[in-house]
């Protein structure tokens, strides 16, 4: 007697009537008996398009939990995917960690503006540096942000290297570094952030979110997109920076 079989309604594998998940991958099994083979979605369909969308094809409880719960990570998600198509999981979701560079040479490059990811198109992501040894009356830097290097890394008394993202906490509308200012402005509600991604103004109700980030080994700072840190509440700034010049967005 032929065993009756279902399908995994996620990629088509065939599995026992009596099996609940596929075996393939992790997948709830179709209620429906598995259609004739040739009607039947080829396995890993969903893979060959290299830019997964959030929501497309994923079951919501699988795009939750390769995704992590990140707070703004579906934006940045489809940017990292389109950038490093060779690291997708089997889900074809973008895997956790993104290796930023050499983080000498970071930390270089923000000594006087933000580096920004991607550096071609619509930014999501920058790095800058942040001063562990800065003397705020508002309370220690190296304590809020780099406790062992874990959340934001340290590279010397002076220097520390943070990651944060751009959607405005506020409404997602994505920010942008204001050269003139060296603030960092909102287009669309008028919100402000120092040059550490603290509240200065507008009415967002903390600082621009951040990614836990490290350095590895070999000198590359790692940012970990599935590990979001929410941004400092608004009046918790410690960075007393006023604009340096011109605003580039009006109020």
């Amino acid at each position: 007697m032929t065993e009756a079989t279902r399908s995994c309604g996620d990629c088509g594998q065939s599995v026992p009537s009596e099996v609940r998940f596929c075996g393939r991958c992790g997948a709830a099994a179709a209620a429906a008996p598995a259609p004739p083979q040739e009607d039947r979605p080829p396995a890993g369909r969903q893979l060959a398009t290299p830019v997964p969308r959030a929501g497309a094809g994923v079951p919501r409880r699988q795009l939750l939990t390769g995704i992590g719960g990140l707070v703004v990570g579906l934006s940045t998600a489809g940017w990292w995917g389109r950038r490093r198509q060779q690291e997708l999981d089997e889900r074809g979701l973008p895997t956790a960690d993104l290796d930023l560079g050499e983080a000498d040479e970071l930390s270089e490059q923000a000594a006087r503006d933000p580096v920004l990811y991607p550096a071609e198109g619509t930014a999501q992501l920058a790095v800058l540096r942040w001063e562990p040894s800065y003397e705020s009356s508002r309370g220690d830097p190296l304590e809020r942000y780099g406790p062992g290097g874990e959340d934001h890394p340290v590279l010397s008394d002076t220097v520390g290297l943070m990651v944060v993202a751009l959607p405005s906490p506020h409404c997602g509308c994505l920010v942008g570094w204001c050269a003139t200012s060296r603030w960092f402005e909102g287009p669309c509600h008028g919100s402000r952030f120092n040059r550490w991604g603290e509240w200065t103004g507008g009415p967002v109700p903390r600082g621009l979110d951040r990614y836990h980030s490290r350095i590895e080994r070999d000198g590359h700072l790692v940012v970990s997109l599935t590990r979001p840190i929410v941004g400092v509440h608004r009046e918790g700034y410690l960075l007393e920076q006023s604009p340096e010049g011109p605003s580039c967005v009006d109020a």
